[in-house]
């Protein structure tokens, strides 16, 4: 997948900002419903998850960053 990501972009670079807002966007939406989903059933441990949320967004920059994608 990331090699098709990187052939995308290196032949057509007006997909950058729409590829880079589109995974900013996911990830977002996604660590959101995650945050609300282990609020709700966490029985008041859910800050024992935000290294996890900190390392999965650190990652998500990573992979950002190698495709050329951060804003």
């Amino acid at each position: 997948m990331e090699q098709e990501l990187v052939r995308a972009v290196e032949a057509d670079h007006t997909l950058d900002d729409r590829l880079a807002l589109w995974g900013r966007s996911l990830v977002g939406d996604t660590l959101l419903i995650a945050r609300s989903a282990i609020r709700s059933g966490s029985g008041g441990h859910a800050a024992d998850v935000e290294p996890v949320f900190t390392e999965l967004i650190a990652e998500h920059t990573r992979r950002m960053d190698a495709l050329g994608l951060t804003a």
